[in-house]
């Protein structure tokens, strides 16, 4: 299961995807050839300068290629529909509840209002989504997945909360008690390396971030890239 993680050293993204049997050449400037099947263990393919990576299509159709320029990953292909991001309908935010259903496809939201909570469903388990903010012309809208636990806060099924560095949703109604109660939540989101997510705030300003769907309810998030729009 691909995913995109980030290098501590010089929090730049890079893929991590299953290991490939069959391969041989060099580093630099050299080419990777004769990848013939996935297998065990694992491929990291680190950010470059230049070159790219191949995809070769497994159902005879034209080959996906990852253009890698100064560590960003941008896919192309000529093939109809084979290659690009799909985006669903574009999102226009205002109010407090931001709701994405992956099933839909990737999501490009102009943030109108800021986002108090973030509420994702649906999608393929094991997909990789991406999610586009875009400021409107005045800017400062902040997006908050969900806001922090509270004892003595009632809490009906399907809440959002954050406790420690995760976020959870309820999985019953109840009030809350002096600590936090686990077993009256389920977990919801995790963000890759504890990263908060903090947009950019300038008018206009464009970010992305990248969500797995891990399981059923449950969710990835990985660190903000300013696309320097």
């Amino acid at each position: 299961m691909a995913s995109f993680q980030v290098d501590t050293l010089t929090g730049k993204e890079y893929i991590f995807a299953p290991g490939f049997n069959g391969s041989s050449g060099g580093t630099g400037g050299s080419t990777i050839t004769g990848v013939t099947n996935l297998g065990s263990g694992t491929a990291v393919l680190l950010n470059t300068t230049g070159g790219t990576i191949t995809a070769r299509s497994l159902s005879g159709g034209t080959n996906v290629t990852l253009d890698v320029v100064s560590g960003v990953i941008r896919i192309n292909s000529t093939a109809s529909g084979g290659g690009a991001i799909t985006y669903g309908t574009p999102i226009t935010h205002t109010g407090s509840t931001l709701s994405i259903d992956w099933d839909n496809g990737h999501r490009v939201v102009t943030l109108n209002t800021g986002v108090t909570t973030l509420d994702l469903t649906g999608g393929t388990v094991g997909a990789l989504y991406k999610l586009v903010f875009v400021q409107d012309s005045t800017g400062g809208r902040t997006l908050t997945i969900g806001p922090d636990w509270a004892s003595g806060t009632t809490y009906s099924i399907g809440d959002i909360v954050k406790s420690g560095s995760v976020y959870y949703r309820a999985n019953s109604g109840h009030t809350a008690g002096a600590s936090f109660n686990s077993s009256v939540f389920d977990i919801y989101i995790t963000t890759e390396q504890k990263i908060d997510i903090t947009l950019s705030l300038s008018a206009n300003a464009e970010d992305f971030i990248y969500v797995e769907h891990r399981d059923t309810d449950r969710y990835i998030l990985y660190p903000v890239y300013d696309t320097g729009v």
